[in-house]
């Protein structure tokens, strides 16, 4: 017993913290704008079509619509296949067509409306494809710039978010799946309870295993006694 309780401890353990400092997800309600159009440049990820900006000249093609979303600021799609701006926020009527191309021959453009009820310290955001923010409030320039054009994968820092101010959230599919918009408010989540029962059961075996160490060294002292 002693044996196995020293090979899962530790691991046990690790999952159920890394589990429980994932960060909270935004849960916000947003009014976005969304247009479709093409690169004039394709695989070029400096041209001005495939940057997450106001100034993208995407604006000018084809404007798919203005929609109303309430919920967590958590939207993915892994699958080039799937990778429809339907799939990518369900629910509140995005066509059905392709977000674009691994090529960079189509893109497509987001413009998010937030306001929060209290300030946001530590958010951050992750994404697949360029992204900017603006504080419209207090008309800021970029208050991220160097990630508007198109990137793997990756979490932007944020600066702290003023309650009641409006900040605009540019976001741009522009090289295929996947696609991915995590916005995390920068507050350590609340563990869900199987993770609480992980973090029970781990300490339950530290526990276990302490008192057969402390009961095996006890009657070695008697021995040698």
């Amino acid at each position: 017993m002693r044996g196995i309780a020293s090979y899962l401890t530790t691991p046990l353990l690790a999952i159920c913290m890394a589990g429980a400092a994932n960060a909270a997800t935004v849960v916000t309600s947003t009014n976005f704008n969304v247009w479709h159009g093409n690169s004039s440049n394709p695989g070029d990820i400096s041209d001005p079509s495939q940057q997450a900006l106001p100034s993208n000249p995407v604006t000018s093609q084809t404007f798919v619509g203005s929609f109303n979303y309430s919920g967590p600021i958590d939207f993915a799609n892994m699958s080039q296949a799937t990778d429809l701006m339907s799939n990518f926020i369900p629910g509140v009527g995005l066509p059905a067509d392709q977000m674009s191309t691994p090529t960079f021959d189509a893109v497509t453009l987001f413009a998010f409306n937030f306001t929060f009820a209290t300030n946001l310290v530590g958010a951050s955001i992750t994404h697949d494809d360029g992204i900017s923010l603006f504080d419209i409030t207090t008309s800021s320039g970029n208050l991220i710039s160097g990630n508007e054009g198109p990137t793997v994968a990756a979490t932007t820092m944020l600066p702290t978010l003023e309650a009641g101010h409006i900040y605009q959230l540019w976001y741009i599919a522009a090289n295929g799946a996947p696609s991915i918009l995590r916005f995390d408010d920068g507050t350590p989540a609340v563990p869900e309870p199987a993770t609480w029962a992980m973090l029970v059961l781990g300490f339950g075996v530290i526990g276990v295993t302490a008192r057969r160490r402390r009961a095996g060294s006890g009657r070695v002292a008697e021995n040698l006694g």
